[in-house]
């Protein structure tokens, strides 16, 4: 692309190319040859000669510019909203994204180089020598340097933030698609910390998430509406540093947590629930990362996950069913260790519960299922119940006689945590979630069949269930079904102390 000639321009708008403006860019009418052929016309730019970014003290990042210009704000899903009444369903295609992706990497490149331009007429002694320092000083400096220059022109100067993710080992050559080498762990702790700084107190905005191009309604400006050279350059920045944000998680801190180094992994947790507390932008990458390490098979790494994940929640309660759902996903994997699943079990006992608490992920599904629990506590007996039965189903049937003692002792360990789970999240109950045939008539099937050992603890959950709790809002409210559900207790209870098999043992 680039400044083409009069002639060239004037051909192309009767033709229905690109009008340029200097106003923004504007799309005419496709030609009868390109609407056959389904080819989709070239997009030019007029180069602008002043700075279509610049930062002061009303708009000190990025984020904040051009929150006056038209369009800069819109995405699909508002302008869908909007649409709705009409009826219309139109929607981004590849080759549109493609287009407006490589016209906002031209303004950008402009950008930059009128940016480089002007900071070379006009850049004291200070600027030359962190500019230096950045290539010559030491690891220490050399870091300090990039985050400086990152912090005062987050826009025009992202090469400072590329060395930094290249120096974590989590740099992409845009170009040629190549990522970065692994570096030692010291200079990846070192860089990382400056990327976690920059990006939660300059690049990232703590009130949104950052949104890809196709996000955008860029099909609104295949039409007569024109399309503003800064929108389209900060909306082309928001995507790059979206998918830096995205490498620095995947590719630095999912490698870090994955290694076997320690400290580095104890390092690399504290700094995913930072930028987790201060940031929405990638939730969904760093909350399951920190969840895995709950079963981590080192003692202080699962302790430090469970820890960050508890100070997480103190800052931000209203994601305690969220945490509670990714810690229930990681206790139903299969051949989950015993340890790991008892950790994910203590963790669960101690989130603070309510009763007017709704899991979200239960409400959001109310119409395809609405079988499913909707209160957390209720989610949490339900995994308890269903972690319970297979415990002692397990246990049961896999022991071996070289370790029957060891096995004996896990699972008595485990079947304890869930005894403590359902008297926790029992009392707060609601009146709707109260009642749980198909659980209590399983713990039934458990406690005529099931060892001595295991028939005991299941006898104890149902006695809970059925005569201990006090809470009246959750018992029912029927006389009858009450006595009913007691004599069905004290029948099996009976029953087992008639067995004879009870009392024998060391248990």
């Amino acid at each position: 692309m680039g400044p083409q000639t009069k002639e060239r321009r004037r051909r192309g708008n009767r033709n229905g190319g690109i009008k340029e403006t200097n106003n923004g860019i504007h799309h005419n009418k496709s030609t009868q040859n390109e609407r056959a052929n389904d080819v989709m016309p070239n997009l030019s730019y007029k180069a602008h000669s002043t700075l279509l970014v610049q930062f002061t003290e009303e708009t000190p990042t990025w984020y904040d510019c051009g929150r006056n210009t038209p369009g800069r704000d819109e995405t699909i899903a508002s302008v869908n909203q909007q649409q709705k009444q009409t009826g219309n369903a139109n929607k981004n295609t590849r080759q549109i994204v493609s287009k407006y992706r490589a016209l906002g990497d031209e303004i950008y490149s402009h950008e930059v180089a009128l940016a480089r331009k002007n900071g070379a007429a006009h850049s004291d002694k200070d600027e030359k020598w962190v500019e230096s320092t950045m290539k010559r000083g030491t690891l220490k400096d050399r870091i300090a340097a990039m985050s400086v220059v990152v912090g005062m022109d987050s826009v025009h100067k992202l090469y400072a933030l590329d060395m930094l993710l290249d120096l974590a080992g989590c740099g992409v050559d845009t170009k040629h698609g190549e990522l970065g080498s692994i570096p030692n762990a010291r200079v990846g702790q070192m860089a990382s910390e400056a990327l976690a700084d920059l990006f939660t107190n300059t690049l990232l905005p703590k009130h949104r998430k950052l949104l890809h191009l196709e996000a955008r309604p860029l099909f609104l400006y295949e039409g007569k509406r024109t399309l503003s050279p800064r929108v389209l350059l900060l909306w082309r920045y928001e995507e790059m540093i979206k998918q830096r944000y995205a490498s620095f998680l995947t590719r630095y801190i999912g490698r870090t947590l994955s290694g076997e180094d320690e400290q580095s992994k104890k390092n690399a947790i504290v700094t995913a629930s930072f930028l987790l507390k201060d940031i929405p932008e990638g939730e969904e990458i760093i909350l399951p990362m920190i969840v895995n390490k709950i079963g981590d098979p080192g003692r202080k790494i699962a302790s430090a996950a469970g820890h960050q994940l508890r100070l997480i929640l103190d800052e931000h309660p209203a994601m305690t069913s969220i945490v509670a759902r990714e810690v229930q996903q990681l206790a139903h994997r299969p051949h989950l260790s015993p340890k790991a699943l008892y950790n994910c079990v203590i963790f669960l006992n101690q989130l603070q519960l309510s009763r007017d608490e709704v899991d979200d992920s239960a409400a959001a599904t109310d119409d395809k299922k609405r079988e499913e629990p909707k209160s957390l506590p209720a989610s949490l007996i339900s995994t308890y119940f269903h972690l319970f039965e297979m415990t002692v189903i397990k246990n049961a049937s896999g022991k071996k006689k070289d370790s029957k003692q060891s096995v004996s002792d896990g699972a008595g360990r485990l079947l304890s945590a869930l005894l403590t789970g359902v008297n926790r999240a029992h009392p707060y109950l609601p009146e709707a979630d109260a009642t749980m045939e198909e659980h209590v008539d399983a713990l039934y099937r458990i406690v005529h069949t099931a060892p001595p050992a295991a028939a005991t603890q299941a006898l104890m959950l149902l006695f809970q269930l059925a005569v201990g709790s006090g809470d009246t809002a959750a018992a029912p409210k029927n006389d009858e079904s009450a006595t009913a559900r007691k004599d069905r207790f004290y029948r099996a209870l009976y029953s087992k102390v008639a067995d004879g098999d009870m009392f024998s043992g060391r248990q």
